[in-house]
């Protein structure tokens, strides 16, 4: 959710977030997304935080951090903060090149090494008295 935020506030949809009168509605971007960069930035210590960040695929892309970077520059961040933003990013990418690794290692695996209950699940599945699907790595559709 996190990186969604942060494509809305450095990507090309930043332009839908100008207001003309911030104080009134008491809306302010900048600080937004400082707010969000230190929050990666405290959480980058958490393997499961890091792995979890390129598992975001509606809104990672590889560009996110460089793109940030680059909006802070413009805000006057320090420089501080914005090494250890790419530092951030830095870790998310070794943990796509972890995760694709995972994902040779798990489909050249022997059948007889697989769960059999696992196996049969496609990704997707849905309870009969909910009307809410359920999908594996977001947690529901």
């Amino acid at each position: 959710m996190l990186n969604y935020y942060l494509k809305e506030l450095v990507g090309d949809s930043q332009t839908k977030y100008k207001v003309r009168n911030l104080d009134e509605v008491k809306f302010y971007p900048g600080k937004l997304l400082q707010s969000i960069v230190h929050i990666y930035i405290n959480l980058k210590d958490e393997p499961s935080f890091v792995s979890a960040i390129p598992r975001d695929g509606r809104s990672y892309h590889p560009f996110l951090f460089t793109d940030t970077a680059t909006k802070l520059r413009k805000l006057y961040v320090s420089e501080d903060v914005i090494t250890d933003l790419l530092k951030v990013s830095v870790l998310a990418e070794k943990a796509v090149t972890s995760q694709e690794d995972e994902e040779l290692l798990t489909d050249r695996a022997p059948s007889h090494f697989l769960d059999p209950i696992l196996g049969t699940f496609d990704g997707r599945t849905s309870a009969p008295s909910l009307v809410k699907c359920y999908s594996r790595p977001i947690g529901y559709c």
